[in-house]
């Protein structure tokens, strides 16, 4: 994304989704700017849900917005990215809760997916696809949960999309899970 949100967006979009979408884009960026930092995540009310994953970071979630409707200034989940220590938000992510895929951002860009058989154990993430009686922790089916990862940060572009589900500049150098990082080779490749 540059400064203009639209500039990004290659796909023939009606002029008003194209409107409707670069404002949508323009808040979730001005909302962005006031979650930078771990301690302002903190003081909105975000706590740490997952370890760094390479591709996605850590994610921190807000559980309040899980259950409201998709508001692209206020995502359930932040996405942080760190570099020397220092963690620094990346992205946002939408986590809702409905039956059917949210329809979230104007336009056909943003496509939701779902996690199922989610763990967690003292409110971090430490699984995916298990079975209730694998968990030994809290579960969540995940059945109705619809996330969408959205790189609005201003000046952390991910050159594969606004909407794309990874972010190469999430990825450590020597990555061990190097399937998760779209264009890295593994070594002898």
């Amino acid at each position: 994304m540059t400064n203009d949100p639209g500039d990004a967006i290659a796909v023939n979009l009606s002029v008003a989704e194209r409107n409707a979408l670069m404002s949508e884009l323009r808040r979730a960026a001005e909302a962005s700017c006031h979650l930078l930092t771990v301690a302002a995540a903190e003081s909105a009310g975000y706590y740490l849900a997952s370890p760094y994953v390479d591709g996605v970071g850590t994610h921190w979630v807000n559980w309040d917005y899980v259950d409201r409707p998709f508001d692209p200034a206020r995502p359930s989940m932040l996405v942080f990215k760190t570099t020397g220590g220092v963690a620094r938000l990346a992205g946002f992510s939408y986590w809702v809760r409905s039956a059917a895929p949210p329809s979230g951002f104007s336009g056909p860009l943003d496509h939701w997916h779902r996690h199922s058989g989610l763990c967690f154990r003292a409110g971090i993430w430490i699984g995916e696809q298990l079975t209730r009686s694998e968990c030994n922790g809290v579960w969540l089916n995940g059945r109705y949960l619809w996330m969408l990862h959205a790189w609005v940060v201003p000046n952390n572009e991910n050159p594969a999309g606004i909407f794309a589900p990874r972010s190469n500049s999430l990825c450590r150098p020597r990555t061990p899970e190097i399937d998760a990082c779209p264009g890295r080779r593994r070594p002898g490749d």
